[in-house]
């Protein structure tokens, strides 16, 4: 089984309720304002239009700083919190590299 991010449409209600079963992520589709909702699991409507895909993992921002080594040119991204060890090894701050990334919790 090939693991996804792709959307796939719910046709029925036994379609939402195995979705939900597999704790996957699941929208509904806000026809009066053209787009996809979080769906509140409060119920089940014929009319409404369902999609789901497989949950996706918790992300969170980190700030990454960039460092460049003198003597053999090596260049690095490291989190921020690194910034003492880079400088014990003889890195120099690269601030062209800096970035802000988002990687799971």
């Amino acid at each position: 089984m090939t693991i996804t991010n792709e959307w796939r449409d719910l046709p029925t209600f036994e379609d939402v309720a195995d979705a939900k079963r597999t704790k996957d992520e699941i929208e509904i589709y806000d026809q009066y304002n053209d787009k996809w909702l979080a769906w509140s699991e409060d119920l089940w409507c014929s009319s409404v239009t369902y999609r789901a895909r497989p949950a996706q993992p918790k992300m969170k921002k980190v700030k990454t700083l960039g460092w460049w080594h003198p003597t053999n040119w090596d260049h690095l991204i490291r989190p921020e919190n690194v910034t003492e060890s880079m400088q014990n090894l003889g890195y120099v701050r690269y601030p062209k590299l800096d970035d802000e990334i988002e990687v799971p919790e």
